[in-house]
């Protein structure tokens, strides 16, 4: 989940903001440097300050292994270089040029992946060679793509998972394209929506696929890699918005929309089964029966006569629970934190806040702010931990 910042709200030095692969850490990108911060409990674990700035800044999960794309003008440190930094011995450890900027970076424990306006590179992270690319690909020049974070907890390996990356297939449709990065292969096509894609996002294992499209309606969320459209869920009836990142919680329960309006979207997903009806008499249900069969074949000519978009609104599951922000038009980046029965939504604000909601996994409605903290205060000192796992490989690298 990474951002560029920018837009209404920012007077500051932010200009990129991003979680990490499991959501305890959130990297900011400044002009003159980066930081890391621990979500819970709060505090920063890393800072670096360079002249060059962060145009994308990245952690693998909470190792110290970072990635950043610089943003100066020179040409070694300009868009088009992709920087692995090991933190902990303060080491450069490799450093990759294209020919074009970089507009994104996605990790997991497998794989390093960076997209340019017409090509992905796919590295392999243990050693960061490069394993295969992806050339000729439509324009997309806003880097659009996700790539799954292979995260089981208790599990390094991450056993059972699909390490799959989504991206756009076609620049004026909402077609997107699943590619298995872990045996180079595509998987397959999914035709998300009328209008070009606008935001994707994977679930911890790589079996679902979240997408919404330019106009910010409604998302959609497929099976991986069957390419199956699983739910549908509606954000509004007639405001479009720019959709900012959709996060799914750690059990793929919920789903985060943030836009650049000013309510977060949470909703749950759950099969809706059909109420049960009470008991009747015998007489009671050949009457209903004769009364429902009427009725449904009055709906169903009825329904008949609509657009597909139209009856498509009655079956579209609205959000189950809203974090309501000051005003419109400030941007934001959110993710969720636990599983269902301790849910915690995550937002990154263009101001330079990390904000905290808690909502009732059963109730749902209005979140409540449990914790808010400032991303640019100055801190006296970091307070390095790490990722043992991939520290030892992070080591290993020359």
């Amino acid at each position: 989940m990474m951002k560029k910042v920018s837009g209404p709200g920012q007077d500051n030095d932010m200009t990129y903001a991003s979680f990490n692969q499991d959501c305890t850490r959130v990297c900011v990108g400044l002009r003159r440097g980066y930081r890391t911060f621990c979500i819970e409990p709060f505090r920063m674990v890393y800072e670096k300050h360079c002249d060059d700035g962060a145009s994308i800044f990245e952690v693998l999960f909470s190792s110290s292994l970072v990635v950043h794309v610089p943003a100066g003008e020179a040409a070694s440190s300009s868009q088009r270089i992709v920087r692995i930094f090991h933190t902990k011995r303060n080491k450069e450890i490799t450093r990759m040029s294209y020919s074009s900027s970089v507009l994104a970076v996605r990790m997991n424990r497998r794989n390093l992946v960076v997209l340019i306006e017409t090509a992905i590179y796919i590295y392999d992270i243990t050693n960061m060679h490069l394993v295969h690319t992806i050339s000729s690909t439509p324009p997309n020049p806003t880097g659009i793509c996700a790539l799954a974070s292979c995260h089981v907890p208790g599990d390094p390996r991450g056993a059972g998972t699909n390490s799959f990356f989504a991206y756009p297939g076609n620049q004026a449709t909402g077609e997107v394209f699943v590619y298995d990065v872990a045996n180079m292969r595509h998987v397959t096509s999914i035709n998300a929506h009328n209008s070009a894609v606008a935001c994707l996002a994977f679930n911890n294992t790589g079996t679902m696929l979240a997408t919404s499209s330019q106009k910010g309606t409604v998302f959609r969320v497929f099976s991986c890699p069957e390419g199956q459209k699983l739910f549908e869920l509606r954000r509004g009836l007639k405001t479009y918005a720019n959709i900012s990142s959709l996060s799914f919680n750690a059990d793929s329960t919920f789903l985060c929309a943030t836009s650049d309006k000013s309510t977060v979207h949470v909703f749950k997903l759950e099969q809706q089964a059909p109420a049960a009806a009470p008991a009747a008499t015998s007489e009671q249900q050949s009457s209903l029966a004769s009364w429902g069969s009427y009725l449904m074949s009055t709906a169903m000519t009825a329904a008949s006569y609509l657009p597909t978009s139209v009856t498509e609104v009655f079956t579209q599951a609205r959000s189950f629970a809203q974090v309501t922000l000051l005003g419109d038009g400030v941007q934001v980046l959110g993710a969720l934190s636990g599983a269902a029965d301790n849910c915690t939504v995550l937002i990154v604000t263009s101001q330079g806040y990390l904000i905290k909601y808690r909502f009732d996994p059963i109730k749902g409605g209005e979140c409540e702010e449990v914790g808010r903290h400032s991303l640019l205060a100055a801190y006296s000192n970091a307070e390095p931990d790490g990722d043992e796992g991939a520290d030892r490989r992070a080591a290993a690298y020359p």
